[in-house]
């Protein structure tokens, strides 16, 4: 065997056999490393900026491009194509730099393959002479497009300025020297501007419907704001744009504005950067303004205002078709024994001065017609629709809308007996009209409803009586010897009673039934990952979806700093329903006592319920307690145990000396 073991061939097949095991590795390493070389970073391409300063100068446009270019290069996250290379891409097109129409901007840009178009503005340049010296300063425009969509994501409009150079310093170098400065300060708050961006959870509608929404996995918390525009993208590729409608702490709802392929669960909702304008003039201290409006249109907003000042005196102080409410909204809530209800709000008009002129708000809700279902006092801004059946004394003018003429002279009550309460999981709409009052003196017949006379010529004695009782006037009676007039009656009242055109809630509501915890039992111990069950808040009767969200927190009242969202989830049927296994031992590890709850919601209601301290627009269940079992000890090692010291005297020379004896493990 020894021989064997020195001879040549053993050699040769001991390190065939080495290089086979070593291979794999090398082979994975080089894998490794060609992939890590082969991956792309974002394509950036820049153009010629716009000089639109009127003050010419050395090409400033050119060389703002340039600076930019240089700063996105330093950052070492982008492949930004050289400028040569755009310029020459530009050429082979015929285009001429700077390009200024948006869609040459983008042909540019798609033919030089890159996904990310920089472009901008020289707004405008000044030279001062300061400190023995002089300085200038630029006010610069930058704008990011997403090439996909075309749409502006990104910018920055700032001015910046030179370092003070000696008088007699070149001009041309002092503005290189601004531009410089201004490209760095635009691009490192493009490089910290984060965006938010978020996926799709669900989607609603049929693409070019009103009801084609979108709902995204992030909110207010992550930097969503109602009315910004966003794209869609899937993988690469844009396939929508929209717009945010609704925004809760942790999550929003979109509304598609265009669209060529439809929203997905999913795909990325990116928010697009609106770049504001600025004025095109240097400032003292560095600072940029939004453009003034022009005196025209003030001016013409003055007539306008005057205009509408007469229209409303002509028309006794309001047109037949005025919409007296403002800002309707309906909410779901649900009291503290957990009956389900709607709270209707609104605002009033500017036309309604005061509390004196509102006589009443009635809210009416589609489920009852004619009649409504609520009346509240002219003072109030909300009252809340219950589930209870009540009796509603109204204002009925027989469908007569305002008017100019007083044709009631009292509010006209009526009364309509059991009127059906709200029932849980059934979608309403809402509207709100205001019975209101105005004195008759202020209308154009000054409240007056006029009288006549018939009868003949009258001769002889002439006798004439007048009787006034309370605000009414009764005509005189002339009765002659040959003949006789009669006249007619006529009366005056003091205050005269109109009702306003309905006004709509932004969108429709569910009242919903707290929903029922089923499983962990209270008091329960916890010492697994578990699913968390729940009774569903869907009535069979009205089918509907329903959002649903779990939270855990370390107290009973769901303080926003000690509770976490650990599931949500959209379903459409009832019974008995149960989320995927939570660990709670992630969850707030120091605590051994924790309560759980489930918010619900209807995914149609617009805004959604009542929000509650935390912003929350949810309707909670009540919370149930459970508890997990106390941390353990640390394991052994040197940060475990305890350390008792022990000073004893050395005996040879008298000095202390400490002995450690360590408990628990560890040396």
């Amino acid at each position: 065997m020894r021989r064997f073991v020195n001879s040549l061939p053993c050699k040769v097949t001991c390190h065939l056999v080495i290089a086979g095991l070593v291979m794999p590795f090398l082979t994975l390493l080089t894998a490794n490393r060609a992939f890590a070389q082969t991956t792309q970073r974002p394509r950036w391409a820049v153009v010629d900026f716009v000089d639109s300063s009127k003050k010419g100068g050395d090409n400033l446009g050119a060389v703002a491009s340039e600076a930019v270019n240089a700063e996105l290069v330093k950052i070492g996250k982008y492949d930004v194509e050289p400028q040569e290379t755009v310029a020459r891409k530009a050429a082979e097109l015929g285009l001429q730099q700077p390009v200024t129409d948006k869609t040459s901007l983008m042909r540019l840009a798609q033919d030089l393959r890159v996904g990310t178009l920089v472009a901008g503005e020289v707004k405008a340049w000044d030279i001062k002479n300061v400190d023995l010296g002089k300085r200038a300063s630029v006010v610069v425009r930058v704008v990011i497009y997403d090439v996909a969509s075309g749409i502006p994501i990104n910018g920055a409009a700032l001015q910046s300025s030179s370092s003070v150079r000696p008088s007699d310093a070149p001009n041309d170098a002092l503005l290189r020297d601004a531009i410089a400065n201004a490209a760095s300060l635009a691009v490192n708050k493009i490089n910290t501007q984060t965006l938010p961006e978020g996926t799709v959870l669900n989607t609603q509608g049929s693409v070019g419907s009103d009801r084609d929404m979108a709902l995204v996995n992030q909110g207010s918390r992550d930097g969503f704001k109602k009315d910004q525009q966003v794209i869609v993208i899937r993988g690469r590729e844009q396939v929508a744009t929209a717009r945010v409608v609704d925004v809760e702490p942790e999550f929003a709802t979109v509304k598609v504005t265009s669209s060529n392929k439809g929203i997905t669960p999913g795909d990325r909702v990116r928010v697009v950067f609106d770049v504001p304008d600025i004025e095109p003039r240097v400032s003292k201290d560095d600072t940029v303004r939004a453009p003034r409006r022009s005196r025209g249109d003030s001016g013409l907003i003055s007539v306008l205002l005057i205009l509408g000042v007469v229209a409303l005196a002509l028309s006794g102080g309001r047109g037949s078709d005025t919409d007296l409410a403002k800002d309707v909204g309906a909410e779901a809530v649900s009291d503290v024994s957990g009956t389900p209800g709607v709270r209707v709000s609104w605002a009033r008009d500017l036309f309604v001065r005061g509390n004196s002129q509102a006589y009443a708000w009635q809210v009416y809700r589609n489920d009852v017609l004619g009649t409504p279902v609520a009346v509240a006092p002219g003072n109030l801004s909300s009252v809340v629709d219950t589930s209870t059946a009540r009796d509603v004394s109204y204002s009925d003018f027989g469908g007569q809308i305002g008017g100019i003429t007083c044709d009631f002279s009292d509010p006209q009550l009526t009364t309509a007996t059991a009127v059906a309460g709200v029932t849980a999981g059934r979608t309403y709409t809402y509207s709100v009209a205001l019975v209101y009052k105005i004195a008759a003196i202020d209308l154009p017949d000054g409240g007056n409803t006029g009288g006549s006379t018939t009868g003949g010529t009258t001769a002889g004695t002439t006798t004439t009586g007048t009787t006034t009782t309370g605000t009414t006037t009764t005509g005189t009676t002339t009765t002659g010897t040959t003949g006789g007039t009669t006249g007619t009656t006529g009366t005056s009242a003091s205050e005269c009673y109109f009702i306003s055109t309905r006004v709509n809630a932004k969108g429709p509501v569910t009242p919903l039934a707290k929903v029922g915890l089923v499983a962990p039992a209270a008091n329960s111990v916890v010492t697994a990952p578990i699913p968390f069950s729940f009774t569903s808040a869907v009535n069979g009767s009205f089918p509907t979806t329903v959002s649903y969200v779990l939270q855990i927190s370390t107290s009973p009242v769901f303080p926003k700093g000690a509770t976490s969202t650990v599931a949500r989830m959209d379903r459409p049927d009832a019974g008995t329903l149960s989320t995927p296994s939570v660990d709670t031992s992630a969850l707030f590890t120091t605590a051994t006592e924790l309560w759980w709850r489930v918010g619900a919601r209807a995914v149609i209601d617009k805004p959604g319920p009542a929000a509650d301290a935390n912003g929350e627009r949810y309707i909670f269940s009540e919370p149930r307690r459970f508890t997990r079992p106390g941390v353990p000890p640390p394991p052994p090692g040197r940060t475990g145990g305890t350390t008792t010291t022990n000073t004893q005297t050395n005996r040879r020379d008298g000095n202390p000396f400490t002995n450690r004896n360590r408990r628990g493990g560890g040396n």
